[in-house]
C-alpha cells in the first residue's frame, strides 16, 4: 500500500560533489560581489561598473555557451556510441532522453538570459 521513498541517489558521491561545487561557486560569486563593492566604494558604483562592462560579460556568456554546446555534442556522440554498443535496441529511448536534456538546457539558457535582461 505505502511505497517506500527511495533516496539512495541523493547520497551518491557524484551528487555530493556536484552540490559542494555548486555551493563553492555561489560562495565565489558572493565574494566577487563583496570585493567589487569594496573596490568601487558603494553598491551603486558597483552596479554602474557592471552596467558599463556588460558587453564584456555578453561576450563571456557567448563563449561559455559555445563551449558548452561543443562539449555537449562531443559527449552526446560518445554516449550514443557507448549506449548503442551495449544496448543496440535502445536507439529511440536514447534519442528521447537526449531531446529532454537538450530542451531543458535551452529553456534554462533562455530563463538565464531573460533574468539578466529583466534585472537592468
Amino acid at each position: 500500500m505505502y511505497k517506500k521513498l527511495k533516496l539512495h541517489w541523493l547520497f551518491n558521491r557524484s551528487v555530493a560533489l556536484f552540490l559542494l561545487s555548486l555551493i563553492g561557486l555561489m560562495g565565489v560569486a558572493m565574494m566577487i560581489n563583496v570585493v567589487g563593492i569594496q573596490i568601487t566604494g558603494t553598491m551603486g558604483n558597483w552596479r554602474n561598473w557592471l552596467a558599463h562592462h556588460s558587453y564584456y560579460f555578453l561576450i563571456w556568456r557567448i563563449v561559455l555557451y559555445t563551449l558548452v554546446i561543443i562539449g555537449w555534442l562531443w559527449a552526446k556522440r560518445r554516449l550514443t556510441a557507448r549506449e548503442l554498443r551495449h544496448y543496440p535496441q535502445s536507439h529511440i529511448a536514447l534519442k528521447q532522453r537526449f531531446l529532454r536534456i537538450e530542451v531543458a538546457t535551452v529553456i534554462a539558457f533562455i530563463v538565464l538570459a531573460l533574468s539578466n535582461g529583466i534585472g537592468r
